[in-house]
Formats: structure tokens, sequence, C-alpha cells
């Protein structure tokens, strides 16, 4: 849903860009680019938007890239993964061409819920629990019954599917590989923070709260920093001198 740019300048972020990677912005001192619009996704980048996409990152010589798409593939019941994943490599291959140097941070999607279309009221619906091995294997031919056993919140089923295949593409790419959802508390939490007060979530059970963003936020920008000050502490042993930013410790790993 979007690209998060760090380079050596500030600028103002898009009115269009997400809570979260406003947030992010705000913490990093970066750029936001969106690639495609809110509830599109990586196969969603015609021609023109790359293009776009590419010019910006030319013009803003990021030394990391952070790229956070997957939410919404994951609420696609009939997600090709084949597809999805040459469509990822493809979105890569461009920041790559764009920023040879930049490091890149792939993001996992946020924990998030689903509830049945059948259900009639969705503020009596039972609470969020992830799906069993059994109904996500029968889980076409329950949706079709409207099958009491689905009459809840519960995690999409290809949602995880997502996370491991981003993981994978991560690993291919040298690239960090972070989890949001593990910030949130893993499948299910969204409900909980739907229900905190004040709320992290949108009773959507998909969209962060400002709050939530700014937690989401927080954490990725402590582990980046984290990560930076523990690759300066080995290069302080090993004798080698300290990277000057966050994407060279990344660059290190």
């Amino acid at each position: 849903m979007f690209s998060l740019l760090l380079s050596r300048s500030l600028d103002l972020i898009p009115a269009r860009a997400s809570r979260f990677s406003k947030c992010l912005a705000s913490l990093f001192g970066a750029h936001v680019a969106p690639a495609s619009r809110t509830q599109s996704n990586c196969l969603t980048l015609d021609r023109r938007r790359r293009q776009l996409a590419a010019s910006d990152i030319k013009d803003l010589a990021p030394k990391l890239v952070v790229l956070g798409y997957g939410t919404n593939e994951g609420f696609i019941d009939s997600l090709d993964f084949d597809a999805y994943a040459k469509g990822y490599e493809r979105l890569i291959a461009l920041v790559k061409d764009a920023a040879p140097d930049a490091s890149l941070v792939i993001l996992g999607p946020l924990d998030g819920a689903r509830l049945s279309r059948f259900i009639k009221a969705p503020d009596k619906a039972e609470p969020c629990r992830a799906l069993s091995d059994n109904e996500r294997a029968n889980y076409d031919a329950l949706v079709a019954a409207k099958d009491a056993k689905i009459a809840h919140w519960y995690t999409p089923p290809k949602l995880d599917d997502v996370r491991q295949t981003l993981k994978k593409i991560a690993e291919r790419h040298g690239a960090l590989y972070w989890d949001m959802s593990t910030v949130m508390g893993g499948p299910c939490s969204v409900e909980h923070w739907v229900k905190a007060s004040p709320p992290l979530a949108m009773a959507d059970h998909v969209h962060l709260t400002d709050e939530g963003s700014r937690r989401v936020g927080r954490a990725l920008y402590a582990a980046l920093i984290a990560d930076y000050d523990r690759h300066g502490r080995q290069a302080d042993s090993s004798g080698v001198s300290a990277p000057d930013d966050v994407a060279a410790s990344l660059a290190g790993r």
C-alpha cells in the first residue's frame, strides 16, 4: 500500500498516505511514496504507476526502502500465489533498478479479521477465533453453505500464507522481513485492539486508528534502531568503523 523511502532530506508527506506510513515518516524523517491506491495491492500497479514510482525513487535516492503490501492480498480468497510472488518480485526489481544501493525492508501484513457476509447482526457476532485446519481445508464449501461454523470473526485463511510468501521473498533478496502482526499479538489480536481504550484498530477489524498506527510505527522504528545499534557494537568489537546510518546496518546483516 505504500513505500517508505529513507533519504537525506525531508519533504511533505502526501495527504493520501496511510496513518501508519505517516507515523513511520514522522519517526524517521522520510518520504512516503504511495505506489497504489487504498484497497489496491502490488498486483494492481499498472505501467504508469510503476514508471511514476521508479521516477520518484530515483529522484529521492533513498538509503532504505520499506515496502508495505500484503493486507489486501490476504483478504483475497482466490489469490494466485505464483502470480502474487511474481508481481512482488517485479516491484523489488523496480526498487533495485531505481535505487541499487538502497537496503530493503519487507513488512508482513498486520493482523486482520473477517466476518462472514451472511451474518445479519455484526454487533452480535461471536468473538474472533482462528479457523481450524479442517475449516481451512473446507473453507470454500463452508462459505457457500453459510455454515454456522464460520459465523464469527476469523482470520482470513490466505493472510498467513501471504506472510510466508513475503518472508521467502525477503530471504531471496537479502532483505529484512518484519512481521507487523507480531506486535499486535498474532491471530485475532486485532479484536483486542478494536476493544482497547483508546481503540487501536477500527471496527472493521482491518484498519488501525491513529494511536494503533503510532504503536506499530514506534515498534518498527525501535526494531530497526536496535538492529543498527547491534551492528554498530559488532563493528566496534571487530575494529571496523560503525555504519553511519540504519540502511548500512541492515545491508551488513
